[in-house]
């Protein structure tokens, strides 16, 4: 049974301020890597679209058992719609202890789930059941032992760092050879988005500090992070004498043999929709959305 102990173990929503706030996390140990992180920026006030975490141990609890128990399913919907995600589809996100770290990414190799409804439970408990299933795949086990290093998780006994703190990380053992990667799922409100993309705060190629490069394609932002579509690039040069000074922005279209752009399905899940070239405006995103895009990269480097 889910007792109220349980459900904190279990389940974590940060809201900013009081009991339970942000500024409480129990770190990556428990969250995974992207549920911490994502609990730093709201820390830190940057607006993120709502999410509540299944911790780590929800896992280690039920994992191996290739279901959802009734009593946890409904704890889990009770806690998305007491952070106002009633009604709204979801992403269903991978969290890995040691993804999107220091040492290791485990970039692509575990699974997320989109435009999930999860009001009538099934849907929910299926992509949950899918994300667990990916910390034991074999590429992402093959992934770690090629790492071969020791498992790098955030102090999990520390409140999130105040925002110009470094992280404070220490050594822990990793999964014992063969174990599946403990994994946390964050369960987060997803955006229609009418354009995604990646931001770089420096120059990830050439090494340039003073140029931050976007990213970006239209719709949803799988196709570009898989690596099934190219995005267009934007640089964005700032003057290193007067950072506040308006940057120049070179951009470099990707040529695509269709317009096309990934939305969520109406019945939930993704589609693709292919565009009427007169529906597409270009650039997108516009040279002043890719210079906001470019300092916020920026600021959070600096942040973290």
């Amino acid at each position: 049974m889910t007792g109220p102990d349980n459900g904190a173990r279990w389940l974590f929503a940060p809201t900013p301020g009081g009991t339970g706030s942000a500024t409480h996390s129990p770190g990556t140990r428990a969250l995974g890597g992207k549920g911490h992180h994502l609990t730093r920026l709201v820390a830190a006030g940057v607006t993120v679209p709502p999410f509540v975490v299944l911790t780590s141990e929800a896992f280690r609890d039920h994992g191996a058992s290739g279901h959802v128990p009734p009593d946890l399913l409904a704890a889990i919907r009770e806690a998305l719609t007491r952070a106002g995600l009633e009604g709204a589809p979801l992403a269903v996100r991978s969290s890995a202890a040691d993804e999107d770290g220091t040492v290791t990414s485990f970039a692509g190799q575990f699974d997320t789930v989109l435009g999930v409804r999860w009001e009538a439970g099934d849907e929910l408990a299926s992509a949950i059941l899918q994300v667990w299933a990916s910390a034991s795949s074999e590429h992402a086990t093959a992934y770690r032992e090629r790492s071969a290093t020791p498992s790098t998780v955030d102090a999990t006994d520390a409140p999130v760092p105040t925002p110009n703190a470094p992280p404070q990380t220490t050594e822990a053992a990793g999964p014992a050879e063969g174990a599946p990667v403990p994994m946390a799922v964050v369960l987060q409100a997803m955006v229609d988005a009418r354009v995604s993309g990646v931001a770089f705060s420096v120059d990830p190629v050439l090494g340039r500090r003073n140029v931050a490069v976007v990213s970006a394609v239209r719709g949803l932002g799988e196709p570009l992070v898989s690596g099934d579509l190219d995005g267009d690039t934007h640089e964005v040069h700032f003057d290193p004498d007067d950072p506040e000074a308006k940057p120049k922005v070179t951009s470099t279209p990707r040529p695509q043999p269709r317009m096309l752009r990934l939305a969520p399905g109406q019945a939930g899940g993704t589609e693709t929709v292919e565009l009427d070239p007169g529906e597409a405006p270009d650039p997108v995103p516009s040279p002043d959305q890719v210079v906001e895009v470019a300092r916020m990269a920026r600021h959070l480097a600096r942040t973290f």
